[in-house]
Order: C-alpha cells, then structure tokens, then sequence
C-alpha cells in the first residue's frame, strides 16, 4: 500500500495510534495533537482523566472543561457559581447538557 502520514486529535489520538502500530512501514509520521502521547507500561491520558473526573464529580469535570476555554465568562460564571453552592449544574440547560454529554465522553 501507499505510504501514510497520520493526524491524531485528542481522543482520537488512540485510534491513529493503534493504526500505525498495525500497519507499520506504512505509516511515515504520525501527529498527535490535543493530547498527551501514550507511555507504554502507563495509563492512558483519557484513562487517567477518566479517573480524576471519577474521584472529583462533575464539578472537576466542569472546572477540566473551563481549563479549556479560557475567557469563556458564561462558563466561567457557570463554574463559580457552581463551585460556590449559589446553584447546581442542574439548574443550567447549558451545564446540564455539557456536563452529560463529557459523562458520557470521559
């Protein structure tokens, strides 16, 4: 077969490199983005944050995500108020929906 270069994003970085592990020679660079890049004889990056959001709740899961987009105010405002017991995840279709949609994810 024709030579590869292959692009892995976030989650989607296990998959691509489980291809170039299965196809080898084939494969001549692979980029990983998003993510940090396996260890072998360690957890996964998605195993270890599937762990912490376990121990955390959704609250770590809500302060991850925020981590993420820095200067969103609407979900910074979600997270503080949240984090502060003004109200709960539940009480913002917003949240609500985010926050199911990462349980599901992670």
């Amino acid at each position: 077969g024709r030579p590869l270069i292959l692009f892995g994003h976030s989650r989607g970085n296990a998959p691509a490199m489980t291809v170039a592990a299965r196809l080898g020679q084939r494969v001549l660079k692979i980029y990983l983005a998003a993510s940090d890049a396996p260890v072998i004889g360690e957890p996964s990056p998605f195993q270890r944050l599937s762990e912490r959001f376990k121990r955390e709740g959704d609250l770590g899961l809500l302060e991850w995500f925020v981590s993420l987009n820095p200067g969103n105010r609407a979900m910074e405002s979600l997270y503080t108020s949240v984090a502060s017991g003004e109200m709960k995840i539940e009480d913002s279709k917003f949240g609500e929906s985010m926050i199911t949609l990462m349980r599901r994810q992670y």
